[in-house]
């Protein structure tokens, strides 16, 4: 798939259990081939899921993440800026939702937070 012309978005939010955060901050992120969902088709090339905004990142944690990694009480809200000429490529599975195929160094990442998603 062709990276999106009309994405240009250049805050993207990565949403990651927060045992993963400790490499995210040493390397950056790093494109891998991994189911990202039950419903998801596996990817043939290694990528990195962004969401567009931090609304639909929160939504995801509250209603699938969490699912997807029930080990996982914390999450960390990895939030990057890009430069307009990122190849970002729009997810066609899930709306709100992008990937690159190329590392994101830890120079563009500008914030991560620490979610508690853990239920009362």
């Amino acid at each position: 798939m062709a990276p999106c012309v009309i994405c240009k978005v250049k805050t993207l939010y990565h949403v990651t259990p927060w045992k993963n955060i400790g490499p995210i901050r040493k390397l950056g992120l790093l494109p891998k081939t991994m189911k990202r969902g039950i419903f998801a088709r596996d990817p043939k090339e290694p990528r990195i899921y962004f969401f567009t905004d931090r609304e639909t990142a929160e939504d995801a944690m509250a209603n699938w993440l969490l699912d997807e990694h029930p080990e996982s009480r914390y999450f960390g809200v990895v939030e990057v800026v890009l430069p307009d000429r990122a190849p970002i490529v729009q997810d066609a599975e899930l709306a709100g939702a992008v990937y690159l195929r190329e590392p994101v160094p830890k120079g563009f990442i500008t914030r991560i937070e620490k979610i508690d998603v853990g239920t009362e």
